[in-house]
């Protein structure tokens, strides 16, 4: 086994704390697709037909953010350091102007207490539009907990094992490796018939080339959404998350998501239940940026930070 390593230097301001806890806190777990432990993030990704577990660690701050990457396995090469760079900055979204985000936001007094809480915080991303779409599949109408036990079935079984220091990694399965499972073999994940239905159409279109998942970066966001609620299996909700968790963009907002609506209700509706359009136009008051929004009230939810910005 060998290692090569490469320096990157995110955009400033960017906590790399932060953001890989948030990572972490989205797939990770017994059996985790991300992993963040003792400052350490990591990830197997798929190179040539070579599973590389690629890995990142700070040496900087939030201002004067300096990271450090490592690329690990069986026939590593000297570029592939600068590759598993390049995914580090994909991952972390180390690129990001948070800065204008801040300024554009920023005159929002409750929305500028969860921004100087989580200063430097950055929307992860998953690696792909392929994975981004299963895990919400996945997830759709029931609990994280089950959906978390689910992903790990999912990547023990038919994921790409790295075993280092006495840990595994695991690498999230190809199209082609699900498509292989079958319906049998994902039913016995605890999926139901009509999500295994689900992921193997997406599984069938990727093999056959009709369905281009990786070509959308270059598309507007509404031909985003048109192409993907046509798929079976995915709505609005879902398009929405992927076009922020897999394509980046900052715009994305899910309105329909019950935990957004509660979010926004208890911080600017006074308690109220709100409505799907009536979460969209509060959604407009941050125009262009309100992918980031919820990557911040999301974080503050999960780290119980509401009670304090509400005070």
């Amino acid at each position: 086994m060998t290692a090569y390593h490469a320096e990157l230097i995110p955009r400033s301001p960017f906590s790399f704390d932060l953001t890989c806890q948030a990572m972490a806190a989205h797939t990770g777990g017994p059996v985790a697709l991300d992993t963040y432990e003792g400052g350490v993030f990591r990830r197997v990704l798929s190179r040539d037909g070579r599973a590389l577990l690629v890995s990142a660690r700070s040496e900087g701050s939030v201002d004067r953010p300096r990271l450090m990457v490592e690329v690990w396995g069986d026939a590593v090469e000297p570029d592939d350091a600068k590759w598993a760079s390049g995914w580090i900055r994909h991952l972390l979204a180390t690129d990001e102007d948070l800065a204008a985000f801040y300024d554009a936001v920023g005159g929002d007094p409750t929305l500028g207490k969860v921004l100087a809480r989580l200063h430097g915080l950055s929307p992860g991303r998953a690696a792909t539009v392929f994975e981004a779409l299963v895990l919400s599949i996945i997830g759709q109408q029931i609990a994280a907990t089950v959906a978390r036990l689910i992903r790990a079935d999912l990547l023990q079984v038919y994921g790409t094992p790295v075993r280092r220091d006495g840990a595994t990694y695991y690498g999230f399965p190809g199209a082609e490796t699900l498509l292989a499972a079958g319906t049998d073999g994902l039913r016995k994940l605890r999926l139901s018939q009509r999500k295994a239905e689900y992921i193997l159409g997406i599984c069938e279109g990727v093999g056959t080339g009709t369905l281009d998942l990786e070509g959308m970066a270059s598309l507007t966001r509404e031909e985003v959404v048109g192409r993907l609620v046509r798929v079976r299996g995915i709505g609005p909700w879902t398009a929405e998350w992927v076009l922020g968790r897999a394509l980046g963009r900052l715009d994305a907002f899910p309105a329909g998501d019950l935990a957004l609506q509660r979010t926004l209700s208890r911080l600017y509706g006074d308690g109220r239940s709100l409505s799907e359009r009536e979460t969209a136009d509060m959604g407009r008051r941050w125009e262009g940026y309100q992918g980031l929004v919820v990557t911040y009230l999301f974080a503050a939810l999960r780290l119980r930070l509401l009670d304090e910005i509400q005070a």
